[in-house]
């Protein structure tokens, strides 16, 4: 039996338009998320059709209460595009982020181990490649389901023999690569 899934549609100019001018708390929530993100608001169901019954499914993620959202407030991205008003940018970023991941309670791991994953990229596009393994070091502590493997690899074989010789003098590094360096030789076995 064919099955049609009826999705919903990304709204229309006029429709964005009109949900700002409205009062609504949907209205709203849609213009905090912000433009790139239109269907968030949305709570129609999703509707799968088949020629004899219509089935009505409830996405679970929309009918929850929203949790405690922390947002991450990227500074402004600079007018000009000169390599040098880029290399600030990625700096104020990075020490943006630091601020934010001293700022972290403990108990939150999760927002402690986004933020370290963030930053170790960013580290990692501005070929800081031991502030990035850093970073990486700290999100291996705090949550191993987003951890990199294949960068964090890649970010050690990419180690000049100076970078080497400094990553081996740090404990929590030295420890990182040899997980790394295990985890490589175990998934080269199968």
């Amino acid at each position: 039996m064919k099955c049609m899934v009826e999705a919903p549609r990304r709204p229309t100019m006029q429709e964005i338009q009109a949900r700002r001018n409205s009062c609504l708390p949907e209205a709203a929530l849609n213009k905090r998320l912000g433009m790139s993100l239109p269907n968030l608001g949305d709570s129609r169901p999703i509707t799968l059709q088949t020629s004899l019954t219509k089935i009505i499914l409830y996405d679970p993620i929309l009918r929850s209460p929203p949790e405690s959202m922390r947002v991450f407030k990227l500074p402004e991205f600079p007018v000009s595009l000169s390599l040098l008003s880029i290399q600030r940018y990625y700096n104020e970023l990075i020490l943006q982020l630091g601020k934010a991941i001293f700022c972290v309670p403990p108990e939150n791991s999760a927002l402690l181990a986004r933020l370290c994953y963030l930053r170790g990229f960013i580290n990692t596009m501005c070929f800081r490649r031991l502030e990035a393994l850093s970073d990486f070091q700290n999100l291996y502590k705090t949550d191993t389901a987003i951890f990199p493997t294949q960068l964090v690899t890649w970010l050690v074989d990419s180690l000049h023999r100076e970078e080497r010789l400094l990553a081996d003098r740090r404990p929590e590094l030295r420890r990182l690569i040899l997980k790394v360096s295990q985890i490589t030789h175990t998934l080269a076995l199968f």
